[in-house]
């Protein structure tokens, strides 16, 4: 039937369209840009996440496949913690 590395390559294959779904559907702000374009839409949900954080790494795929769904209805986006 399927290879035994097959689960492996499909959950690479999902990961990566996670991963180009996020970049395009959430946005990722900073201190310069925050302000600005929070104010462009009328409701956003914006997670403040630290990277090296286990319980923000979980939950960036859910957020991102939330993003692509919620799209053209509520704008999604992230801000990095900065040390």
């Amino acid at each position: 039937m399927f290879p035994t590395y097959f689960p492996d390559v499909t959950l690479a294959l999902l990961c990566v369209a996670l991963t180009t779904c996020e970049k395009r559907d959430v946005l990722e702000l900073g201190d310069a840009d925050f302000d600005y374009l929070a104010a462009e839409h009328e409701t956003m949900l914006v997670m403040f996440y630290a990277p090296w954080c286990g319980h923000c790494k979980k939950l960036a795929p859910d957020f991102a496949k939330a993003a692509s769904r919620l799209k053209g209805s509520i704008q999604l986006a992230k801000v990095k913690h900065q040390l």
